[in-house]
């Protein structure tokens, strides 16, 4: 893998007064998380203790203490976007920036850290914002960085930009009073150049950062030419920097999205800003201000609900979005029947270990007492463990129980199950057998299907967490039994190094009865997951 210092930033400005408002579509809850994090230092920026009263929803008592909750609100806003199980962390302070009566910069913001050939990555030798290459691999890739870097104009406070006497307005409602510039949007737009949406090709010269493409710039024609940046040299690259309305965006994503748009595109290409001359921290890395309707990622503040090109464009770049609509439901009572099944296979297992481990018959009273857990002995299918789920979630899912009346169809294939691997692990069995190897791998057996299962039960309990943590759950699970990268240090591997074992060479064979039974309990327990 190879990283770069970066410290890529782009900027959003302002020409006139402006009211905006971003409105995002509602997504399910989910794991993505962007925390913000305050590098101001004492009594100015996001720590000016300057008193000032709750606005549209943002509930700070102070200058510093609603600039910082609008941070937050805005980071909220996009990890409900974008889906990436790695922590993003968004650097943040005021500074005075340019500001004068007729225009201003509002804010700057971008990369950290640019990442390439990072496991996972779809592309050789092509850098990735750090935020979407960590969501990428599945990992953070530098962590002693964050991801964003962000600045923004604290003079727009000191009324210097006419359009906005007032300054900023740090509500969350999008309803800033005359004379006010919401800081939301700002913080939105800005976050999204942190995200990648821009492109680390230095414009003045057309040369590529470290001499390698960007995801960004993958993208990008010259419809003058047909030319793809990529293959252009670095005069090409600044000629099309400023070739006013034929930069294009060709990205599925986005010419997908184009349809949307009445004005500012070239069949579905999507137009990128390209004025001429060139505008340093401007141009190529937004769109046109030709697009109507307004967008997200324009250069300009502009009065705008619409963002699905923005999410379209950073498809386009590599990141995944959150679902629309509702997302997976947590259901206590499947988790719990899960855990149900999963115990009185361990139980069973158990007490055939026992037995192996001793050279004794398997005793019938610890084989009764793992049954009677599950299925209620004496007392029931109301005293069985399924039964008392049951009655504990009443109803229709998510509150109540996915399937009812199911107890004797999962025991059956329990049982199944555990005399499958009995029967693979001693043929002799019944006939007692004294072999500690063979007792081992039994417990090994059970100890990656309970491990499993349970990876299984904590989604099934918080679904929103799910996508993240299944995965690695499995993966720690499947390693301890097989070893992982080291095969020699599997469970079944280890055993067999000292000697003794019945059978040999059958960790895969146990491994793919311990998958199948899996697979087949939680599509009987869950037929619609």
């Amino acid at each position: 893998m190879t990283s770069l210092d970066c410290q890529k930033k782009k900027h959003l400005l302002v020409a006139a007064s402006v009211g905006l408002l971003i409105l995002m579509p509602a997504r399910p809850t989910h794991a993505t998380t962007i925390t913000v994090e305050n590098w101001d230092t004492f009594d100015e920026g996001f720590n000016d203790p300057t008193p000032r009263g709750p606005e549209g929803g943002n509930p700070g008592t102070t200058l510093g203490q609603l600039r910082l909750n609008a941070f937050q609100e805005a980071a909220d806003r996009w990890a409900a976007v974008v889906s990436s199980c790695v922590a993003i962390v968004a650097q943040g302070n005021f500074d005075p920036l340019y500001c004068a009566p007729s225009s201003a910069i509002l804010g700057s913001a971008g990369p950290k850290i640019a990442h390439a050939n990072f496991p996972n990555a779809p592309v050789a030798n092509t850098w990735f914002a750090a935020a979407t290459a960590n969501s990428i691999a599945g990992l953070d890739l530098y962590a002693d960085a964050g991801d964003i870097g962000a600045k923004f104009n604290s003079s727009i406070d000191l009324g210097c930009f006419l359009g906005a006497p007032n300054g900023w307005y740090y509500g969350f409602d999008g309803n800033p009073g005359a004379g006010q510039i919401d800081f939301i949007p700002t913080l939105l737009h800005e976050l999204a150049h942190g995200l990648g949406f821009l492109t680390f090709v230095d414009l003045a010269s057309g040369a590529r950062l470290g001499g390698w493409n960007d995801t960004y710039m993958l993208n990008l024609e010259d419809h003058t030419t047909g030319v793809l940046y990529p293959a252009m040299t670095t005069g090409e690259r600044v000629a099309a920097s400023i070739n006013t309305g034929n930069l294009h965006w060709v990205g599925p994503k986005v010419k997908a999205a184009s349809s949307l748009l009445s004005t500012g595109k070239t069949g579905d290409h999507v137009h990128m800003y390209a004025p001429n001359p060139q505008e340093p921290g401007s141009s190529v890395s937004h769109f046109d201000t030709t697009l109507t309707p307004d967008e997200l990622m324009e250069p300009f503040a502009t009065p705008t609900t619409i963002q699905d090109l923005t999410e379209a464009l950073l498809q386009d770049i590599g990141w995944s979005l959150a679902p629309l609509g509702p997302g997976p439901t947590a259901n206590m009572c499947l988790a719990g029947k899960s855990k149900c099944a999963s115990k009185k296979m361990a139980g069973l297992l158990k007490c055939h270990n026992k037995a192996e481990k001793s050279g004794l018959a398997v005793d019938p009273e610890c084989l009764s007492k793992a049954i009677a857990k599950f299925d209620g002995g004496t007392k029931g299918v109301a005293g069985s463990c399924f039964g008392k789920l049951e009655i504990k979630y009443p109803g229709v899912p998510p509150a109540g129980c996915v399937t009812t009346g199911d107890l004797d169809t999962i025991e059956t294939k329990v049982d199944a199950f555990v005399d499958d691997v009995v029967g693979e692990l001693d043929p002799s069995y019944p006939t007692p057998i004294l072999n500690v190897c063979s007792a081992g791998k039994k417990k090994c057996t059970l100890k990656k299907a309970a491990g499993k299962l349970k990876c299984h039960e904590k989604c099934q309990k918080d679904p929103a967490k799910c996508e993240c943590v299944l995965e690695a759950c499995l993966s720690k699970a499947e390693d301890k039994y097989d070893g992982g990268t080291v095969p020699v240090k599997g469970c079944f591997a280890k055993l067999e190094a000292k000697g003794g074992c019945i059978t040999t060479g059958d960790s895969d064979a146990l491994e793919t009865k311990v998958d199948a039974f899996i697979d087949d309990l939680l599509s009987e327990l869950n037929p619609a997951p």
